[in-house]
């Protein structure tokens, strides 16, 4: 078990291989200033060995990964083709979740570099340090930038959703696309900038098992970095979740009202009872948000990480944490296309298509 002492950068850990530091105990990188992958799987990765002489936790750890971007990029793959019909971009959300699908994608290869940099540092002695250190801030600005482009945008999705449903008739599709394009560029720039504080923060250490080896880490160089790095963490979360409940919100109150309308002709309903009634049908998005918003939680905590993992089970913890927090990422066929019977129609037309053409005739 780990020791509870965490006072240095270096923690020690009793009891681990036939490494040593000082009392015969295994140096782990204290996590009072950011967790990384590093940090939650180098401890348990065996320098210098092949894959099959690694720990069970790292081929469980592998195992996973491997599914994970395998069923999330077919997953994303069909959405990009979905997406990319024109009547599924009619109107911006279209748009939207096009650029979404594309970017989700784009996480799921820059999570399957950073965990094969990984393995590369640890396994294979690697003397070009500059390189290495590049590929260390890129890959986890990527891993930083492109999960937020994606909330963000779901958030528009939201807006342009409530936007159809409020203004009805009047609603012009072509501003919504132009709008949908230009949302998007300002969104990549905005945030693109916003996250340089990113690279900032990862340094290479050396692991202090064996000197030849290097671990990417996070490390602030000032309190003030650290605290604008949590409060662009917890806007980044909470931004897109409250935009999504409160569109929605407004959505089901405005399709309420319209139906209302309508029915009083011929049927004595109050407000509050078609509220009830619509807020029933779309549940199913207040849901979703919730549901993302806490999968998103462990991201946002890792990302924090003013934490000391002194136990084993805790890096087990957050190890898992950190691959919940991509599951939106994996499933954006089920969030986006399924539950909408257009969306679905159109992903239900395209793999017609992709099977009559494979038929032979």
């Amino acid at each position: 078990m780990r020791s509870t002492r965490c006072n240095g950068y270096w923690d020690c850990v009793d009891g681990r291989d036939e490494l040593n530091c000082s009392l015969n105990a295994l140096p782990t990188i204290r996590q009072q200033q950011g967790l990384s992958l590093d940090a939650l799987v180098g401890i348990e990765l065996r320098t210098g060995k092949t894959l099959s002489e690694q720990s069970i936790l790292i081929k469980v750890t592998i195992t996973v990964l491997i599914f994970m971007i395998t069923f999330g990029s077919i997953g994303n793959i069909l959405c990009v083709m979905t997406f990319a019909q024109q009547k599924s971009r009619e109107i911006g959300c279209g748009y939207y979740l096009f650029v979404i699908s594309i970017y989700n994608q784009l996480t799921l290869v820059i999570l399957g570099l950073r965990f094969a940099y990984l393995l590369l540092t640890q396994t294979v002695v690697w003397n070009n340090k500059g390189r290495s250190l590049i590929l260390c801030k890129c890959l986890d600005y990527g891993l930083t930038l492109l999960p937020n482009l994606s909330d963000w945008l779901s958030a528009c999705v939201s807006v342009e959703r409530t936007l159809a449903a409020v203004r009805g008739a009047l609603f012009n599709k072509q501003v919504s696309i132009r709008t949908a394009k230009g949302l998007c560029v300002v969104l990549l720039i905005v945030l693109s900038a916003v996250t340089v504080p990113e690279i900032r923060t990862r340094q290479l250490i050396e692991d202090p098992r064996l000197g030849r080896y290097t671990w990417c880490v996070t490390k602030f160089s000032s309190e003030k970095l650290q605290a604008f790095k949590s409060f662009l963490s917890i806007a980044h979360l909470l931004g897109p979740f409250l935009i999504n409940l409160f569109s929605t919100s407004i959505l089901i109150v405005a399709i309420a009202r319209q139906k209302l309308t309508v029915r009083k002709r011929n049927v004595n309903q109050s407000f509050t009872a078609m509220l009830r009634e619509q807020t029933a049908h779309y549940k199913q998005l207040l849901i979703t948000h919730t549901v993302l918003l806490i999968l998103a939680l462990p991201r946002l905590i890792i990302s924090l990480g003013s934490l000391c993992i002194d136990t084993t089970w805790r890096n087990y913890v957050f190890l898992a944490g950190y691959f919940i927090s991509f599951m939106p990422i994996v499933t954006t066929l089920f969030i986006f296309v399924i539950p909408a019977p257009l969306y679905r129609d159109e992903l239900k037309q395209y793999l017609l298509c992709i099977r009559s053409v494979g038929i032979p005739n």
